[in-house]
């Protein structure tokens, strides 16, 4: 029996609406941090870090797609053009977000992370600034490509990626694809392979659902099924 589909104009609308509540309750946490009544206690960011792991390891890169506000910020400053521009660029960038990760991993084995935290959360207004012509910069490389920062560089997005290989939920081709290639074009992380059946990277997919409503035969869904499933 055939599973019948979500509408994914409701699913586009729901992320919407998540992706937007999200950046609402980051934006007061970083208003209370930047006033210092955020609570001096690793407590919560433990708390988020496990609840993000254990989202990643059944759903995928949903944390990417649906509730990082730079993520939200970044998908919402897309600009014409983008797409093309990326399709230029080596394919060796996607090693960067790992090399980052690595690096970050480093400093934290060799007891650098510590510090830089303590300093960070004494200096709140510093990094606040840092922080923002971060972003400033993540948006201007939207320009050169589509969803750069997300794609090449961030580091947690590496994390995610590599759990996100073993995670049950993930897109799936059904055997009516009538090969019009939509897909490809429609997914903003370019994790769709129109050379394999048009099925994604599991690694790239940050299940924003795109593909769905662009698909015009409906063949193209997210469903639980077993790692590195493909066309069904």
């Amino acid at each position: 029996m055939v599973r019948k589909r979500r509408d994914p104009l409701k699913l586009k609308r729901l992320r919407t609406v998540t992706q937007f509540a999200f950046l609402v309750v980051f934006s007061l946490l970083l208003v209370k941090a930047l006033f210092g009544r955020v609570l001096g206690s690793w407590t919560p960011l433990l708390g988020l870090t496990i609840a993000t792991l254990m989202l990643t390891l059944v759903l995928g890169r949903v944390w990417c797609g649906w509730v990082c506000p730079m993520g939200t910020i970044l998908y919402w400053t897309r600009f014409k053009g983008a797409i093309e521009r990326g399709e230029r660029l080596s394919s060796r960038w996607w090693a960067v977000k790992y090399t980052v990760l690595v690096l970050i991993l480093a400093v934290a084995l060799i007891g650098l992370l510590g510090p830089i935290l303590n300093w960070m959360g004494r200096n709140v207004m510093a990094s606040g600034i840092i922080a923002f012509l971060g972003l400033c910069a993540s948006v201007g490389l939207n320009y050169v490509a589509d969803l750069f920062w997300c794609r090449y560089l961030c580091p947690l997005g590496g994390a995610l990626a590599l759990l996100s290989r073993i995670a049950p939920m993930r897109r799936i081709v059904r055997v009516h694809c009538n090969d019009c290639s939509v897909c490809v074009d429609a997914c903003p992380m370019g994790a769709v392979d129109p050379q394999h059946g048009f099925v994604n990277d599991p690694g790239g997919c940050t299940v924003c659902i795109d593909c769905m409503p662009a698909c015009t035969s409906s063949s193209n869904g997210f469903t639980f099924s077993r790692p590195f499933g493909g066309q069904q």
